[in-house]
């Protein structure tokens, strides 16, 4: 006989320790390591990071469905991190590490985001910064009433003007970075800003879970600080909840 619950078809199925499970969000909450997440809740350091992912797999889905007004969008780079892994084909590097060549290369990951001026956020994993990579995921974020704010890189004009979107590209590389007071991408810049910041601590994220920690820190700046475990743990149980049906509207 087959039984079901409350977590049945939930990322937490399965899980044991349900009564850490709020101690383990706080540590989140405050973006502890994987280690000192398991230390603070007394858990092995592989319960920590299977629960870290399990809690994640729910943010990383939930992207707004649609933007509105002005609307930034810029890349942004990772290092590629293959760690974990026990076979990589060159020399592992420590704690994060630099790539081997300067400026852009195979071993950066270009990440992609989105946000308007209401704070609404998404963002995309890209195998290359090209039209091809950024027209599926940008187009179903824009309408015929948004404007499109970019830096002056052409992909995106490319973008703009097959998809008939108003566009307003900013020559940030020749020193413009604002136009007529509202046109800018300084939004975007900034989160991104927050974004590698915050990633700093966890001394290179391996690419593989990239998505997670996005969806982490999307996450994270769309509860604010007056947030709390309830509401983490809420968010990772129901995948369809409130927090989604949010960011559709």
């Amino acid at each position: 006989m087959r039984t079901f619950n409350a977590l049945t078809h939930t990322p937490l199925a399965h899980l044991h320790y349900k009564s850490k499970w709020l101690k383990y969000q706080k540590t989140m909450i405050d973006g502890l390591s994987v280690r000192a997440a398991a230390k603070a809740c007394g858990i092995a350091k592989n319960t920590s990071f299977k629960w870290r992912h399990r809690f994640l797999s729910a943010a990383c889905t939930q992207q707004p469905a649609q933007m509105s007004g002005i609307v930034e969008a810029d890349e942004t780079f990772f290092l590629e991190s293959k760690k974990g892994q026990r076979n990589i084909d060159r020399k592992a590097r420590k704690r994060g590490g630099k790539a081997s060549k300067r400026g852009l290369s195979a071993e950066q990951i270009p990440v992609l985001v989105v946000r308007d001026r209401h704070g609404e956020t998404a963002d995309f994993i890209l195998s290359g910064v090209n039209a091809e990579q950024i027209k599926p995921v940008l187009k179903p974020l824009l309408n015929q009433d948004t404007l499109l704010c970019t830096d002056g890189a052409v992909v995106y004009k490319a973008v703009a003007k097959q998809e008939h979107i108003a566009h307003r590209p900013v020559n940030v590389a020749a020193g413009r970075r604002v136009i007529a007071g509202i046109y800018h991408v300084q939004n975007v810049n900034a989160y991104h800003s927050r974004l590698k910041k915050w990633m700093v601590k966890f001394n290179g994220v391996a690419t593989h879970y990239l998505a997670n920690y996005l969806g982490w820190h999307r996450m994270k700046e769309r509860f604010g600080e007056n947030t709390s475990p309830k509401d983490w743990l809420s968010n990772a149980i129901n995948r369809t909840g409130q927090l989604q049906q949010r960011c559709a509207t």
